[in-house]
């Protein structure tokens, strides 16, 4: 166990390096913007609506999954201790009972309270609002 938080602690101090100095890479690689998907969630017409769904849930399994793949490649965790280590990775514990709709709900709401976040990549406004909803203990 020692050893596996041991290199659970490389990969936290080497992520944070990768955010720190390539966090700005990845925002002005983004095209799609916190406006853009506002837009769509709160469209009343079945084709942004549609957008807003698809990609909000789309980029957090995408998240989740790109967190467990880092995991998996250094061998550091068990397929059952995955879901706990990709949340404290992540820094986001959303319940096993969260509905896809509510983290619509709760992004489109981050969106509408937060307007000067909006510019911002919509990934990454996902993430911060996930953060705020579901903080980990």
């Amino acid at each position: 166990m020692q050893k596996v938080l041991h290199r659970f602690a490389n990969i936290l101090g080497a992520i944070g390096v990768i955010t720190i100095f390539g966090w700005p890479l990845l925002a002005s690689a983004q095209t799609t913007s916190g406006n853009d998907v506002y837009e769509a969630c709160t469209a009343t017409d079945d084709g942004r609506t549609g957008f807003c769904y698809g990609y909000t849930i789309g980029v957090w399994e995408g998240v989740k999954i790109g967190a467990a793949a880092v995991l998996r490649q250094t061998d550091a965790v068990a397929n059952t201790e995955m879901d706990g280590f990709v949340n404290t990775l992540l820094g986001v514990c959303v319940p096993p009972k969260v509905s896809n709709r509510q983290i619509i709900d709760i992004y489109t709401q981050h969106l509408a309270n937060h307007p000067a976040m909006r510019h911002n990549s919509a990934r990454l406004v996902i993430i911060a609002a996930l953060k705020d909803a579901f903080p980990c203990q």
